[in-house]
């Protein structure tokens, strides 16, 4: 069974309360990994205060876990939540894939990069 690490974040209150909570971006990200067969072995989460990517603890914390423990993928609701700059994405994403760990938004669409196939993404509007 393939495995991952999911994370969550939210830089407003406005976020937090509208259909971008924390909870329900872990419920899309769940919802994908069951139907992928994915096991998720840990959430992560930052909030408001991750404004600055140098606030988000949650998120550098499970960057160094990632590299030391490998899942097969970390689980994002969508690649907003993943970096602040541009040069940030880059740089992380370059180091998560030296490490063989790839990066799958679960609300936006991609080709998986060892099938070629579309994976399914979920709508925010969907149930």
């Amino acid at each position: 069974m393939a495995t991952a690490f999911a994370y969550a974040r939210v830089s407003t209150n406005d976020q937090a309360i509208k259909d971008n909570s924390i909870p329900e971006q872990f419920s899309r990200i769940e919802k994908f990994a069951q139907e992928k067969g994915i096991e998720i072995l840990r959430n992560y989460r930052d909030s408001d205060s991750a404004y600055h990517d140098e606030n988000r603890e949650q998120f550098k914390a499970m960057i160094a876990d990632a590299t030391e423990k490998k899942p097969d993928y970390i689980l994002l609701d969508d690649s907003s939540r993943f970096a602040r700059t541009r040069k940030a994405s880059i740089e992380t994403k370059d180091l998560l894939r030296r490490h063989g760990v790839n990066i799958v938004f679960v609300n936006e669409p991609m080709v998986d990069p060892k099938t070629g196939v579309m994976v399914r993404r979920y709508s925010r509007n969907k149930k």
